[in-house]
């Protein structure tokens, strides 16, 4: 009866480490998830970091050419506004002398 009393208290402390031991693993196997999914994350939050940065660098670039090109309208609207003076003066003169 001595016997068998000590060989059960064995399979019950063997049944505890073994509990304990698959909790230790659990934990570390969710560790290691949790450590995974940050890095994951971490990467993606890089990428989504470039991303926004060349997004922004391509939206002021559009701003300087758009204004480029505003400069450009306004300096040939002048230029043709002067041509169309010349013009004017060119046929008054025309009308004057004939």
């Amino acid at each position: 009866m001595a016997e068998k009393d000590r060989l059960l208290r064995e399979l019950d402390r063997c049944r505890e480490q073994l509990a304990l031991s698959s909790d230790t693993e659990q934990e570390r196997e969710h560790e290691r998830e949790i450590l995974r999914l940050s890095l994951v994350e971490k990467a993606s939050r890089h990428s989504h970091s470039e991303e926004v940065k060349s997004l922004t660098e391509q939206l002021a670039q559009a701003h300087r050419l758009a204004e480029m090109y505003r400069e450009q309208c306004v300096t040939l609207e002048d230029e043709l506004g002067k041509i169309r003076e010349e013009g004017d003066v060119g046929r008054e003169i025309f009308k004057v002398s004939s």
